[in-house]
């Protein structure tokens, strides 16, 4: 079976057939949703049908030669509008703003030398260097690596780093490429521990992330239930409205004899019935609710949305990291003393060593979730402790298939050797 790293040249790409492949695939950008144009969103608001009620409220005042009625109610529609589109398009904006703090630089071999590069600019067939730390700019299959563990909660929700090996030293079994003991990256994942070089299999919607964008993109919007509500309160307004306009110019138009004047009549009766005030408490306060939530660090891109969560009473999700910090803790400690519950537990003399000893195997400066974790806790803990603090690093012993452990052996600052 040919790999797709087979025949792959170690100076990477030419900077010219870079430039080929980027304008052939395009940039390496996530897709963008097409329902956030202004004009998209402006027609969703305007078809909204109780805006149709304003809208069609104004015009009659206007015919029935009340033109200060019928400003009034334009001008309602207009604030209705703008409120709207205003709180739309800031949602809009702090999600832009949030893809582009979130869009990675590279770094890739081209043309024999290391470069950084945006995100955007990496193509197929790309050699790039990965470590610690860095964001996975597009789906890639390993060469080589080094201890090399990556975090893919942003595809499975799950907090737990998982090991990557190199193309080749894994077994070909019929299974998903993500996981432990395989040599798939994605898109959008972070490299934990270790470093490793790896060649670009897909970028832009092509990969992985990509293609969940693209597929949310077809998804289908419902109708909220308040919209529904409203929908059926214009249908039914519009037809007693109706029924009662044709009922009075007829009356008229018979008893009186004046035709025009029993339309407008009609139709001075059908305003009567028409509740103009209903679009406006609900656009006003539904806008009021986004404003709020935004305060709260919550994002609403659809304000009709509001009303469903507020009538909500259970929130079933199956994934570790959707409403919680997708951060993971130290919960327990076992010793020869016993279990220690480490949230409101008692720390003795051994359990104090213990998370001493923890935090000392791990790194100073690290993106593993389980190191973060002992570090947090040895910070709480033994912050007042007279425990021996970092002094030398003698040897590491890195996590491998043949230990699943990992160690530092550190010389004793109190020591004199």
């Amino acid at each position: 079976m040919r790999m797709p790293h087979d025949g792959l040249d170690t100076a990477g790409l030419t900077r010219a057939e870079a430039a080929r492949r980027r304008a052939s695939d395009g940039a390496n950008t996530l897709p963008v949703d097409g329902r956030a144009d202004i004009l998209r969103q402006l027609w969703t608001i305007v078809s909204e049908p109780m805006l149709l009620l304003v809208l069609t409220a104004g015009v009659v005042n206007f015919l029935l030669a009340e033109p200060l009625d019928g400003s009034i109610l334009m001008s309602t529609m207009v604030m209705i509008i703008g409120l709207s589109l205003h709180q739309q398009r800031k949602t809009a904006t702090a999600l832009g703003a949030l893809r582009e703090v979130s869009a990675p630089w590279a770094t890739v071999v081209r043309d024999g030398a290391t470069v950084r590069v945006p995100g955007a600019d990496v193509v197929r067939g790309d050699l790039i260097v990965l470590v610690e730390g860095d964001r996975v700019p597009a789906d890639a299959l390993i060469i080589e690596s080094e201890n090399i563990r990556a975090d893919e909660s942003t595809l499975t929700g799950e907090s737990v780093a998982v090991s990557k090996v190199p193309a080749g030293s894994s077994p070909p079994v019929d299974s998903p490429p993500g996981g432990d003991g395989r040599p798939h990256l994605f898109s959008g994942t972070l490299i934990v521990k270790g470093h490793c070089r790896a060649v670009v299999t897909a970028t832009g919607a092509r990969t992985s992330l990509g293609r969940i964008g693209v597929s949310l993109g077809s998804i289908r919007t419902v109708r909220t239930p308040l919209q529904r509500e409203t929908d059926r309160i214009v249908r039914v307004v519009a037809v007693i409205g109706g029924a009662a306009a044709v009922f009075v110019a007829g009356a008229f138009a018979l008893l009186r004899g004046g035709v025009l004047e029993g339309i407008l009549a009609g139709i001075a009766t059908a305003m009567a019935v028409l509740p103009e005030e209903y679009p406006v408490i609900l656009s006003v306060f539904l806008a009021l609710g986004a404003w709020r939530l935004s305060h709260d660090r919550v994002l609403a891109r659809r304000p009709e949305a509001i009303e469903t969560l507020g009538s909500m009473t259970v929130l079933c999700v199956d994934k570790t990291g959707t409403l919680t910090m997708n951060e993971m803790t130290v919960a327990h400690l076992w010793t020869s003393g016993g279990t220690i519950d480490a949230a409101t537990g008692a720390f003795g003399s051994c359990a104090r060593t213990l998370v001493r000893s923890a935090a000392l195997a791990c790194p100073s400066h690290t993106f593993d979730p389980m190191d973060r974790a002992l570090r947090t806790l040895d910070e709480r803990v033994t912050a007042n402790e007279e425990l021996p603090r970092e002094g030398q690093l003698v040897r590491e012993y890195p996590l491998s298939s043949d230990l699943l452990a990992v160690g530092h052996a550190w010389k004793d600052p109190r020591s004199a050797e």
